[in-house]
C-alpha cells in the first residue's frame, strides 16, 4: 500500500511538473509573441505617423501651389504683350496732353527676353513744358500700366520752359 500511494505521489509530481513545464514553455512563446508583436506594432505606428505627414505636407503643398497658380497667371498679365506696345506712343501723347506737356515719341531697338528677363522695347522721348508740367507727366508716366525704365533723363531749362529728353525701355512678355 505504501508503494501504491508513494506511486500516486510520483505520478501527480511528474503530471504537475510536465504541467509546469508546458505553462513555462508556452508563457515563453507567448512572451516571444507579444516582442515581435510589439515591435510590429511600433514599427507600423512610425509607418503611420509618417504617412501621417506625408499626407500634411501634401495637403500644405497643394493649398500653396493653388496660390502660386494666380500668382503665376497674375504675373504673366502684370506685363502686356509685344503687340500690345503698338499703343504706347497714343497713350504717352494722351498723357503729355492731359498735362500739358509737347512730347515727340520714337521706338527704338528691341531686346528678346530670356528665361528670367522680359522682353524689353527701347523708345526715345522729348518733351517740352513748364517744370512743373513736365514732373506731372512723369509722375503720370509712372503710374501708367507700363513697366518702363528709363536708361537717361536729361533736362534743361530757358526761361519759364523746360525741355527734355527721356532715353528709357519698355517691358512686356
Amino acid at each position: 500500500m505504501a508503494g501504491l500511494f508513494q506511486k500516486k505521489i510520483t505520478t501527480n509530481i511528474i503530471i504537475t511538473l510536465g504541467g509546469i513545464i508546458v505553462l513555462i514553455t508556452g508563457l515563453i512563446f507567448l512572451r516571444v509573441s507579444i516582442s515581435k508583436n510589439l515591435i510590429n506594432i511600433q514599427d507600423t505606428r512610425q509607418l503611420l505617423l509618417i504617412n501621417s505627414r506625408a499626407s500634411e505636407t501634401a495637403a500644405i503643398l497643394g493649398k500653396e501651389w493653388e496660390k502660386a497658380k494666380r500668382a503665376q497667371s497674375f504675373l504673366q498679365n502684370i506685363l502686356p504683350s509685344s503687340d500690345q506696345l503698338i499703343n504706347l506712343p497714343r497713350e504717352l501723347n494722351f498723357l503729355s496732353q492731359e498735362n500739358g506737356v509737347g512730347s515727340n515719341f520714337s521706338f527704338g531697338p528691341q531686346s528678346p527676353g530670356g528665361e528670367n528677363q522680359p522682353s524689353s522695347i527701347g523708345f526715345r522721348l522729348t518733351v517740352n513744358g513748364s517744370y512743373q508740367n513736365i514732373t506731372r507727366f512723369l509722375r503720370a508716366l509712372e503710374n501708367s500700366r507700363y513697366f518702363i525704365r528709363h536708361d537717361f533723363i536729361d533736362l534743361s531749362q530757358s526761361d519759364s520752359q523746360t525741355s527734355g529728353v527721356l532715353t528709357s525701355r519698355v517691358f512686356s512678355r
